[in-house]
């Protein structure tokens, strides 16, 4: 773990998001991406010089994705668009060696003082060519995030990374910031293409930004944007100045200019202060020292990230991007886009008479009114108008659209956004869908398992958009599976939904769910399967149970389109549901969102009525072990649920126990027989009518 310093953050969560990003892909490593570094870049600046750049200045497009609460701008985590200008204007000081406090380095550290030549501007358009601030406002769907919402937080907002360096800005629980490191394709480096999807910095929304810009509301130790230019540095590839071991002898940052020291510096000490017989370099902006003492990065930091700027994917682009570019685009342009539907959710149990719309206004110019149209299946067609809206370019909204009131069963909503302004929209292509949304009340209890044979699915509920692939039966190892095709789907970010009927946990003290699947990498894509859980009965779906996208998901590598033959091929997976006990409503989604990679498979999803992490699987109908110092157990594998009668006899033909085990399926009973005496027991169990025994022995 990182050190916390004095304060309830980490200072920087890259080291373990870059860890994080190795147990997802094995192939990238710490050491791969420093033989990769080895092969470009002479690492030793001989007699103190200065290393000298061939290239322009590079311009890199940034783009600040604010992920807010729904405050005004200007307050909470909607921060001002003057708090981000304050913090482009500390990035560029930074890095180009114009910040005034340059004069606070130490004179022992001044000689190997480098100066990055780098142009950070806010993005001048938007990847539609469209004019921007380079500010995005989105409300997210968390109030908060932590380090594991990586994934969800970024798909708030997202930009091509090959055309912009992404900012995220919002409530971060953990760690004041963190970044991606760079990846390259080069011998000895893996480049994972998923990783495309997640590049770039997140920050807290109150460590970005300096109070020499504003009176902005910023940590009283990180308040002069030093953390933006700590995670830069990682984004271009430099490491903590300590290099993250507690050892003389082995850490290094990589550069040779930058004093040895076994750990980090917090706060802000007198210089000097000594660490392996060095005087520490705690001044440089990769230490952990407050904003106040940062002022340094070295000549060799600079050589390195000139190299990765020119050489790593995604970083190298950057500098051509046309997001630095003001638009070509001369007359305004009114353009409004729908999003997404808010709600209802696609399987809920509520008989629903309005539904909420997000939608973005793309364009050039402020929308003040709009109308949307709806119309559910072969019934009529109603318009609503909007006024007063004051929806700025690159600004999202929630409208809320009175419609004709859902029926149970499948409904078809037809949704078009019309009229901006009183004119045409110039853009009609992105105006208008069709959602489905299935009213379900069906009810169940667990233990509870679906097989995906036979007669399965029949309370389950599979909504996918119209003309989009769906979760499908398929055959495997497992004889029928259910399959999402995202090989041949070239629709990215598409999903289809997978919806358990409600589930009734009142009687629960503990429950969990077990579930397999089966994934195979491909390079040109990644997919991604979500687990939802609902406690309104499908009204919303909140809380993510398992959040992964496609190393993580892999069994293996295959350009080919995947299909599981053998039981290797699949990944068993635990989530605990002990945060559901006790609630009548509860309803769990898988849902798979294509990434235009490869098949995803599911099979063998298990409720149980405990919570432990270890399931035991049996091939026939039971299996009875135990009774050797252990407590004697059943556990059943049954296709369908039922009562099962128990009878168990000892060694002279005695009836010692005798129930029925009702509503059994998939789970495990424990017997205790430790007071009927050490011996031969004959354990006889009627399932789906037919008599069988087992004998087993107990012992102390």
């Amino acid at each position: 773990m990182l050190p916390l310093s004095a304060y309830a953050q980490g200072r920087c969560g890259t080291v373990e998001y870059e860890k994080k990003l190795e147990r997802q892909n094995p192939k990238r490593t710490e050491d791969g991406f420093e033989r990769w570094m080895s092969q470009h870049v002479n690492q030793r600046l001989k007699n103190s010089q200065r290393a000298e750049r061939t290239q322009t200045t590079l311009t890199i497009p940034v783009v600040v994705h604010i992920i807010h609460n729904g405050e005004p701008v200007g307050t909470g985590l909607n921060i001002s668009d003057a708090q981000v200008l304050s913090q482009m204007t500390v990035l560029n000081n930074d890095f180009n060696r114009l910040n005034a406090d340059q004069m606070n380095t130490p004179s022992l550290f001044q000689p190997v003082a480098g100066s990055f030549d780098v142009q950070f501007v806010l993005a001048k358009q938007d990847p539609n060519g469209i004019a921007t601030t380079g500010i995005v406002r989105v409300q997210g769907s968390k109030t908060s995030w932590s380090f594991n919402d990586d994934f969800l937080l970024k798909s708030q907002s997202y930009w091509p990374a090959e055309q912009y360096l992404n900012v995220w800005v919002s409530s971060i629980t953990d760690f004041l910031g963190y970044a991606q490191f760079p990846v390259s394709s080069l011998p000895g480096l893996a480049d994972s293409p998923i990783e495309r999807l997640t590049d770039g910095i997140v920050v807290n929304y109150r460590h970005f930004g300096s109070i020499d810009g504003g009176t902005f509301d910023l940590s009283s130790r990180y308040n002069k944007g030093r953390t933006l230019t700590h995670e830069m540095g990682h984004f271009f590839g430099l490491r903590h100045i300590w290099g993250d071991v507690s050892s003389c002898s082995t850490a290094t940052d990589y550069v040779d200019d930058t004093p040895v020291q076994n750990s980090s510096t917090n706060g802000c000490p007198a210089h000097p202060q000594t660490s392996c017989s060095n005087t520490k370099m705690f001044q440089n902006y990769l230490d952990y020292t407050d904003d106040a003492c940062m002022n340094i990065f070295t000549q060799g930091q600079v050589v390195r990230m000139n190299f990765v700027a020119a050489n790593s994917p995604r970083r190298k682009e950057l500098p051509n991007s046309i997001g630095s570019l003001p638009p070509t685009v001369t007359s305004p342009v009114t353009d409004l886009k729908l999003v997404k539907l808010e709600s209802p959710a696609p399987v809920t149990c509520s008989l629903y008479s309005s539904i909420k719309l997000r939608i973005r206004n793309v364009g050039t110019t402020t929308v003040n009114s709009l109308t949307c149209s709806v119309s559910l299946g072969s019934g009529g067609t109603s318009f609503q108008p909007f006024s007063g809206l004051a929806l700025a370019p690159n600004a999202e909204t929630i409208i809320e659209v009175t419609q004709p009131r859902l029926v149970n069963g499948v409904n078809q909503l037809t949704v078009n956004i019309l009229s901006p302004n009183g004119i045409a929209d110039q853009n009609v292509q992105d105006n208008s869908n069709v959602y489905q949304v299935v009213i379900n009340d069906t009810r169940e209890t667990i233990p509870l398992r679906e097989r995906f044979d036979s007669n399965s699915l029949q309370k389950w509920t599979i909504v996918s958009q119209q003309q989009q692939p769906s979760w499908a039966k398929a055959s495997t190892n497992y004889q029928q599976s259910l399959a999402y095709n995202s090989f041949s789907n070239t629709t990215i970010g598409a999903d289809s939904w997978l919806v358990s009927p409600i589930l009734d946990l009142t009687n629960n003290t503990e429950a969990s769910v077990f579930f397999d699947e089966s994934y195979a990498k491909r390079i040109n894509g990644c997919e991604k399967l979500r687990v939802l859980a609902s406690t309104d009965c499908g009204a919303t779906y909140t809380d993510i149970l398992f959040d992964q996208i496609g190393s993580q998901l892999a069994v293996t590598d295959s350009e080919d389109s995947w299909k599981p033959v053998l039981s290797s091929d699949w990944k068993n997976n635990f989530i605990n549901l002990q945060n559901y006990v006790g609630q009548a409503n509860v309803r769990i989604a898988f849902v798979a969102v294509n990434g235009n990679g490869n098949n995803l498979y599911l099979d063998n999803i298990d409720f149980f009525a405990d919570n432990s992490p270890t399931q035991l699987k049996v091939e026939s109908p039971y299996a009875v072990y135990g009774g050797t110092g252990t407590p004697v157990k059943i556990t059943f594998n049954l296709e369908e649920r039922q009562t099962v009668g128990l009878q168990i006899y000892n060694s002279i033909g005695q009836l010692v126990v005798e129930e029925n085990l009702p509503e059994t399926i998939n789970q495990t009973y424990t017997v205790d027989l430790s007071n009927r005496g050490v011996g031969v027991y004959i354990i006889r169990l009627q399932v789906a009518g037919k008599l069988s025994a087992r004998k087993v022995y107990v012992s102390n």
